[in-house]
Formats: C-alpha cells, sequence, structure tokens
C-alpha cells in the first residue's frame, strides 16, 4: 500500500501533519494554506514542487489568505474575504 505524508514547514522544520493512502487512480484535492505572503517563500516553493512531483495523483489549489483579518471569533456576519476562504478550503478537501 502506497502512502503520501502531509508535511507542516516552519522555519524551515518540517513535520507530518496526515497521511493519505494513494491506492486507486483517482486524483486527490488538496486544499494548500501557506502562510507566508512573500512569493519567494520556502513555505510556497515546498508544496509547488510537491504539486508538480505529485500531479497524476493530487490536485493541489493553492488558497490565498492575504485579504483575511485576523481571527476574532466574536464575529456575527464574518467578512467575504473570510467566507471566501471557507469555500476554497471546503472545495479543496
Amino acid at each position: 500500500m502506497r502512502s503520501i505524508e502531509f508535511l507542516e514547514c516552519n522555519r524551515g522544520q518540517f513535520s507530518q501533519v496526515a497521511k493519505m493512502n494513494t491506492a486507486g487512480n483517482s486524483i486527490k484535492n488538496v486544499a494548500v494554506l501557506v502562510g507566508s505572503l512573500r512569493r519567494g517563500s520556502i513555505n510556497r516553493k515546498f508544496p509547488e514542487s510537491v504539486g508538480k512531483l505529485s500531479a497524476n495523483r493530487l490536485r493541489f489549489h493553492f488558497i490565498e489568505i492575504g485579504g483575511v483579518p485576523p481571527y476574532d471569533d466574536l464575529w456575527e456576519n464574518p467578512p467575504q474575504s473570510v467566507l471566501r476562504l471557507k469555500r476554497e478550503i471546503e472545495a479543496g478537501s
């Protein structure tokens, strides 16, 4: 049985956050949140590279976080950028 490990990169240190069985031929959708807005960030380059290497098994959807404000659990009506983020995560999973 083959599997793929999903890693989180924090300041160059990687840790496993999930593992997925890759048996079968279906392409899996993966929502990718990059915590850095910098274009040349290693946090962006790493998942881009993994996406290229696994293009026949995984479809990566990069979700932009630039317009999302800091979290506030007191929102009665969340901003549109937060609602967009939620929709994109749900679509990519």
